[in-house]
């Protein structure tokens, strides 16, 4: 073997990584530099357990992309995914492309988007999340709907504290009366 091939690393079938926080399970697998990244295409799922801060990762899609170094992972099609911190209720979220920052606790996700978190939702085309503060910031027609209320409300950007449960929001301007 050459130093080449064994940086060319493929599985296929019922394929399970386990790391240590974690597991990756997919259809088909392959990295071309030594497993530092991995792409997994198939519907493909990311857990992880971070039990320092108490919190659970679970992200799928039908293409993922995952770099263990940076712990960066990029989802496409029919990208599902939940959040789960100790003693809080989870989020969950729904899209067609997210990109999730493990190390930062971040999301950029886009493409007719739901996120909820008990009888709060917001639904939008674009939106990125701290997920440690528990914070979302949501644009391209967002809409926030909390069914404790039966309350829609549409605005042209949306930041919702999810742990407090409050939203604040930026009314869309109004277009001019027409003579």
């Amino acid at each position: 073997f050459s130093q080449n091939a064994i940086q060319r690393v493929g599985a296929a079938g019922g394929v399970r990584v386990t790391m240590p926080e974690g597991t990756l399970t997919t259809g088909e697998l392959v990295s071309t530099d030594g497993g530092t990244t991995w792409a997994a295409s198939g519907r493909s799922t990311l857990r992880r357990n971070d039990a320092s801060r108490q919190e659970q990762y679970e992200l799928s899609a039908d293409y993922l992309l995952y770099d263990t170094s940076c712990q960066r992972a990029l989802a496409r099609g029919a990208v599902s995914a939940s959040f789960q911190r100790a003693g809080e209720p989870g989020i969950l979220l729904s899209a067609e492309s997210c990109e999730l920052d493990i190390a930062q606790q971040t999301l950029s996700i886009s493409g007719g988007l739901r996120v909820s978190q008990d009888q709060l939702s917001v639904v939008c085309g674009a939106l990125t999340a701290d997920l440690e503060h528990q914070r979302l910031n949501a644009t391209e027609a967002p809409q926030l709907e909390y069914g404790k209320y039966r309350l829609t409300l549409q605005a042209q950007s949306i930041a919702v504290d999810l742990e407090l449960q409050q939203a604040l929001y930026r009314m869309q301007p109004k277009a001019p009366a027409k003579k």
